[in-house]
């Protein structure tokens, strides 16, 4: 069954066949020399006979194990990228932000001064820097922490069900720890709870090659909940036959030394993920409530460009057009070149009594320079400029552009009925 579970379109995928692999030959030539070691003593069985046997039987079972990893994922390149091989990644970049990014973050280092490099030649880090880098990630794949790009799973957790119900891996990852400490201490590696280890090392190598992302890390979370039942079974047993309380209080002052190390000292909580919320909340109607999540997320990062798109989105939603523009104003004047924020600056102005700030925002962009979805917003908001400050002759043309630009009905009934209003 190892050698079918793990086809998945990654090379962590390939790695965990190959050891797992490695790891049954191993087991099935320790269990033929412990089988054959009597009759070969006794010299009533060729001593290489049965190692021969068994070695037929697992070099088939290897080549049967790699076209199964390996076969599909080659197909499905073939189809999808036209590449055969059954790895398709961009491995330069992977390297270079693996070597370069932070172990709990996607931060990546300050710009270094210029350096008159030589065309060609690639400037190296230190050994020893990359590989502290690369331990700090290999600890932090078993401590409880958020990378900072991800949904923050401490935030919605009590959101949610049924996690809200679950212990989380604050609770987690520290008893986990444990379990697998007790199979190294108990000398349980080359014994049947070895293979938790294993797949460890398998798919710790890749995650650790690029960046520990919280969505990388799910797939260690069957070996993680393993060995934590392993780490309670463990003490349940020692219990339940009275071996005493020492083993059991030596394991739990562990778990809080592990838990000590691994849980945050602090939740960490980001403008993002009141963002996030607020639109999750939208989405189900509850635009009070994904207003008020988007005010606290401009509280905890005035500069949080979800945070005012999504709050002046829903103040021109509910015809608070100043409100909008106030909030929107100072962030527009700082990436006027934007356009999902020029646009809603505009929208603002037209319909707050400042039409001539609203053509100021839009006629800089290039039509020829927008994607055609944007078209019909950029002629028609233009054209509401120009028709506050009655210049209808000018919107009429615009409306007209409008209304060629438009992709849906509602778009094409609003610009007419601004032409008919016109004219």
């Amino acid at each position: 069954s190892i050698a079918f579970l793990p086809p998945l379109v990654r090379f962590s995928g390939l790695l965990w066949t190959f050891t797992a692999l490695a790891w049954l030959s191993f087991s099935s030539a320790l269990k033929t020399a412990r089988t054959h070691t009597p009759a070969i003593k006794n010299q009533t069985e060729c001593p290489v006979k049965p190692f021969l046997k068994r070695g037929t039987l697992t070099a088939s079972l290897y080549i049967l194990g790699i076209l199964i990893a390996a076969l599909p994922v080659s197909v499905y390149n073939y189809l999808c990228c036209g590449v055969i091989a059954p790895i398709s990644a961009p491995f330069e970049y992977v390297f270079t932000v693996g070597r370069q990014a932070a172990p709990t973050t996607l931060d990546r280092p300050e710009p270094q001064p210029y350096r008159n490099t030589p065309r060609g030649k690639k400037e190296r880090r230190p050994v020893a820097t990359v590989a502290a880098g690369y331990a700090r990630k290999v600890t932090a794949l078993f401590r409880a922490y958020e990378v900072t790009n991800n949904v923050n799973y401490y935030f919605v957790k009590p959101l949610l069900f049924p996690l809200n119900y679950l212990i989380g891996p604050m609770a987690l990852l520290p008893l986990a720890n444990v379990g697998l400490l007790l199979i190294v201490l108990r000398q349980r590696l080359l014994r049947k709870e070895g293979i938790l280890w294993l797949y460890l090392f398998a798919f710790v190598v890749p995650i650790c090659v690029f960046v520990p992302l919280g969505r990388y890390r799910l797939i260690l979370l069957p070996t993680f909940c393993l060995a934590a039942v392993y780490a309670l079974g463990y003490v349940h047993t020692t219990l339940r036959h009275r071996k005493g309380w020492l083993r059991p209080l030596a394991i739990a002052m562990l778990y809080v030394a592990i838990a000590a190390w691994a849980v945050p000292r602090e939740i960490p909580v980001r403008d993002e993920d009141f963002v996030a919320l607020g639109l999750a909340l939208e989405q189900k109607g509850q635009d009070v409530k994904a207003l008020e999540c988007y005010r606290t997320a401009l509280r905890l990062d005035p500069d949080s460009r979800g945070g005012v798109g999504n709050y002046a989105r829903l103040q021109l939603k509910a015809r608070n057009y100043s409100e909008a523009r106030t909030v929107i104003a100072p962030f527009y004047r700082q990436n006027p070149a934007d356009w999902d924020i020029a646009i809603t600056y505009a929208l603002a102005c037209v319909y707050s009594g400042h039409p001539a700030e609203a053509e100021d925002a839009l006629k800089h962009f290039a039509p020829e320079n927008l994607q055609p979805s944007r078209l019909f917003d950029l002629y028609f908001y233009l054209g509401e400029a120009h028709r506050k400050r009655e210049m209808t002759e000018t919107a009429a043309a615009l409306y007209e552009k409008a209304l060629d630009a438009a992709a849906t009905e509602s778009q094409k009934k609003v610009a007419q009925q601004r032409l008919q209003t016109i004219k």
